[in-house]
């Protein structure tokens, strides 16, 4: 078959191992990310059944909506890493930089209407998954309330610190992301809410200001890591580490 004019021949084998290398050098790390986010709501989601049926269903409830609005700043994530990486690999650190910084702030303007929508309406919510009139629900209903609440005060953060992991992302930057992912969410997050929840006795409200505080560290310092990688690639901070040149 002939070439394009200016193409040349692919070689599968030639290159093999520097690109495996690579892939799992990226690659490995975010799936480390995903473990330790999912794997600390699943694990509330289990502690929470030892405070009865009623806690876990508003647990479930208030987490079902939380993910729902969490797919809007997932997808501006996503869009931030092809933004992020087209524009480095064009050379053109300053628009990488916007790119970032953009995604960052749509994502937080986005969150910050659905934190308006769940304070003002939580009963309107609820109603959207329980009959409010039915007395089977009334253990439900009051810790949906509060467990929406404090949802409304993580979505912001729940938003912008998705979309910096993506940033992120397209700087190829993943191995500290997830490190910051398991301090954040592990040591800080689970341990805070498992402290507030049985010591402390705030109960199934603990564990969720336990959420809270994990995403408000692991939101600080992925933006504080962003803020590095971008201003290291604009040439206003330490060099970064030289990356592998492409296959």
């Amino acid at each position: 078959m002939a070439l394009a004019p200016g193409s040349a021949p692919v070689r599968f084998g030639r290159h093999l191992r520097r690109e495996v290398r690579e892939i799992l050098r990226v690659g490995l790390p975010i799936g480390g990310h995903f473990a330790m986010e999912v794997g600390l709501f699943n694990a509330t989601g289990v502690v929470m059944g030892l405070f009865g049926a009623d806690a876990l269903g508003a647990h479930q409830l208030a987490i079902n909506f939380a993910s729902l609005t969490f797919m809007v700043p997932l997808g501006i994530a996503q869009a931030a890493v092809v933004r992020v990486a087209l524009h480095l690999g064009a050379g053109v650190a300053a628009a990488a930089v916007r790119a970032g910084r953009s995604a960052i702030a749509l994502a937080a303007i986005f969150m910050l209407a659905m934190s308006a929508l769940m304070v003002a309406a939580p009963l309107t919510i609820i109603g959207l998954y329980l009959n409010l009139a039915d007395r089977a629900n009334s253990g439900v209903v009051p810790i949906a309330v509060s467990l929406i609440l404090i949802a409304a005060l993580f979505q912001v953060l729940d938003g912008v610190q998705v979309v910096a992991v993506g940033a992120l992302r397209g700087y190829r930057d993943t191995a500290v992301p997830m490190l910051i992912a398991a301090f954040g969410y592990w040591i800080v997050g689970f341990t805070s809410g498992w402290i507030l929840a049985f010591p402390l006795g705030l109960g199934p409200v603990g564990l969720w200001w336990g959420l809270l505080l994990g995403l408000a560290v692991v939101t600080v310092l992925l933006l504080l890591r962003l803020e590095t990688r971008s201003r290291a690639h604009l040439g206003l901070g330490p060099a970064t580490a030289p990356q592998p040149a492409p296959g």
